[in-house]
């Protein structure tokens, strides 16, 4: 863990939310010089303690579908685990992949336009996996509900959601945001160069990807050890009393701990991305929950995330690809 003061906890929450707001309005902001922010953005960056800044793509109004799988693995060690990891950076289809402790080892997303292909890609990733493939769980998400982090002043939510206000992008559109997809915060000149356009094309495009409500905000991504928190998610599995239902909903929206809630079809009904201090903090948390919503939670399931491995919001448009 590193020592983080209030002033870098306060550049990470400007980040976090809008990473590609300036130097100039972040030290503004933060009552601190344009120089010194630079350099704390940079010694962050450098430690690892942000790993990259990325766009949320509303993949929905693409006509793209999530689909997330939980995966059990047998006979893994360090060198297979590498090997596993390597398949998932270079497979384009993986958008999303992660190492847990729980019942599963992986967890996995990845967006399609149909069921087939959904089944298409999941046969050829357990494939892919085998020998170590054991089993799967399949969930399909409906809503996503994104949070800043807890140790930001003021809550914040962006939402995606299922939809019938479909979008189309052209292949310059899909070029700039497979360039923000490696870097959110790059400037708009140096994106221009990149695909050979003309920096004030790429500034417009944006803007207009911004009003479509395909580009919804650009992220920071965290790494949460290095800050000093315990992730984790949980599952509840509910009663289906759609009044009670709502109201869980909307409590879990009010707490500043949730980092993600999603809405799905699968075994359980709800799951959260939760950020404590520390384990201590995670079971007073949850103890929280159940006490209040006792009389409509069936179940729950917690899992431990270990490391990401993959985290990409750019939905894979072979039609766009060379």
């Amino acid at each position: 863990m590193i020592k983080i003061d209030k002033t870098t906890f306060k550049i990470l929450s400007e980040l976090d939310f809008d990473a590609r707001e300036s130097i100039t309005d972040i030290s503004k902001k933060i009552l601190l010089s344009k120089k010194g922010t630079e350099y704390r953005i940079k010694e962050l960056e450098n430690n690892g303690t942000i790993i990259r800044y990325y766009p949320i793509i509303d993949f929905f109004r693409l006509g793209f579908k999530y689909n997330r799988v939980w995966i059990k693995l047998a006979h893994t060690n360090a060198e297979i685990r590498k090997e596993i990891e390597k398949k998932f950076i270079e497979n384009p289809y993986v958008n999303v992949a992660f190492w847990v402790d729980g019942e599963y080892d992986l967890g996995m997303t990845f967006w399609t336009r149909t069921e087939k292909e959904f089944l298409d890609r999941l046969r050829q990733l357990c494939s892919d996996l085998s020998p170590y493939y054991l089993t799967r769980q399949i969930t399909k998400i409906v809503s996503l509900y994104q949070y800043n982090y807890p140790f930001a002043a003021k809550r914040k939510r962006m939402l995606i959601q299922e939809t019938s206000d479909l979008q189309e992008i052209d292949i310059l559109d899909y070029k700039i945001l497979s360039e923000l997809n490696k870097n959110a915060r790059m400037s708009a000149t140096q994106i221009a160069s990149n695909i050979k356009s003309n920096y004030k094309t790429v500034i417009y495009r944006i803007k207009e990807l911004e009003k479509k409500k395909i580009l919804v905000g650009y992220r920071a991504n965290i790494d949460f050890n290095k800050v000093g928190y315990h992730y984790a998610k949980v599952f509840f599995k509910i009663k289906q009393d759609t009044v009670k239902l709502k109201e869980f909903f909307n409590y879990i929206d009010s707490l500043k701990e949730v980092f993600y809630a999603i809405d799905q079809i699968g075994e359980y009904d709800i799951d959260i991305e939760i950020f404590n201090k520390d384990e201590n903090a995670f079971y007073e948390f949850m103890d929280m929950i159940a006490e209040k919503y006792s009389n409509i939670i069936i179940t729950t399931y917690k899992i431990l995330f270990r490391k990401n491995i993959k985290l990409s919001y750019l939905p894979y448009m072979k039609e766009f690809e060379k």
